[in-house]
């Protein structure tokens, strides 16, 4: 439950007061619901949920310090039932939604779309909550919190699937070893990293306060720059990071990495580059975001300075 001083704080400016936006958010509502049912239908494929649903506690586990450590980031205001609300919502709805979209293409189209249609996607529940919540989301700080959040939901769910998935081709133990890549370091996987530096962008536009376009363009490019870096990494550019990071473990530990190439069900140089490559790849947006976020503190102690006076 929320403290009552949040919650007062949090509601006090809620855009959900007149009729007019109350059927815009219902009518949003109504088409992402539908798209996911549409997207479960499709990932499903016949199989019952449990399938899939089953292997969720096994990737929330996988999740729970990476978690803590977005948890540590908003630490100074207890609003852990929006935490768990951007997650479920985007395992639930937004992350099906955005399968229904990656079904209507087929390879090697489907690998040029698929970072505008899942970055886009996972992104919708952080959007809205900065629409109509705009205490919850202020900073870019915060941007990037609810961003990371919202592809930890995504992450959680596609583990599940995959893993329910490969154990038509392979033992428990290998799909374990090669799907749990996808945690990356902690549980910040790939999916947390693009969806924060799209928050990144919503957090810059919560900070702003010119209006329309002025307010949101950085919003829509931080998106197209994760979206096209997505895209790219699925087109193949993954293998760039799979490659440095088994080179240098390979030298560290002093093996032939040609004789260890096809090891991605265990551990080894491969599979600890499928899980530290992405990285290598994403360094740059990685990099933006930790500077982002110590400037924002600074920003969240001014704010406070200022509300207290």
């Amino acid at each position: 439950m929320l403290d009552p001083i949040v919650r007062d704080y949090l509601f006090h400016d809620l855009r959900l007061k007149c009729t007019r936006d109350k059927l815009i958010l219902g009518g949003i509502a109504v088409v992402v619901v539908i798209l996911a049912f549409l997207g479960w239908v499709d990932v499903l494929e016949g199989r019952y949920p449990f399938v899939i649903w089953v292997w969720v506690p096994y990737s929330i586990a996988g999740s729970l310090i990476g978690y803590f450590i977005l948890a540590f980031l908003d630490r100074e205001r207890r609003v852990r039932a929006f935490h768990l609300l951007t997650i479920v919502s985007v395992m639930v709805v937004a992350g099906p939604a955005a399968a229904f979209f990656n079904g209507l293409f087929e390879a090697p189209i489907k690998f040029v779309t698929v970072g505008f249609f899942e970055e886009g996607m996972k992104i919708v529940p952080v959007l809205l909550l900065a629409i109509y919540v705009p205490n919850l989301i202020r900073t870019r700080k915060d941007g990037i919190v609810y961003g990371a959040l919202a592809g930890m939901g995504f992450n959680i769910i596609e583990i599940g699937f995959y893993i329910a998935k490969q154990l038509h081709e392979s033992s428990l133990l290998e799909s374990l070893y090669l799907h749990s890549t996808r945690f990356g370091l902690w549980g910040l996987g790939s999916h947390i990293i693009w969806s924060a530096f799209v928050g990144l962008g919503i957090g810059f536009a919560a900070e702003s306060t010119k209006h329309g376009w002025a307010k949101w363009s950085r919003a829509v490019y931080f998106y197209l720059i994760a979206a096209v870096s997505h895209s790219l990494y699925d087109l193949g550019l993954n293998g760039l990071g799979i490659i440095v990071v088994s080179q240098i473990e390979s030298m560290i530990r002093g093996i032939d990495l040609s004789d260890v190439a096809t090891e991605v069900y265990g551990p080894g140089p491969i599979n600890d580059g499928m899980r530290y490559g992405v990285y290598v790849w994403t360094i740059v947006l990685i990099i933006a975001m930790i500077v982002q976020i110590r400037r924002s503190f600074r920003l969240e102690n001014t704010i406070q300075i200022d509300e207290l006076s």
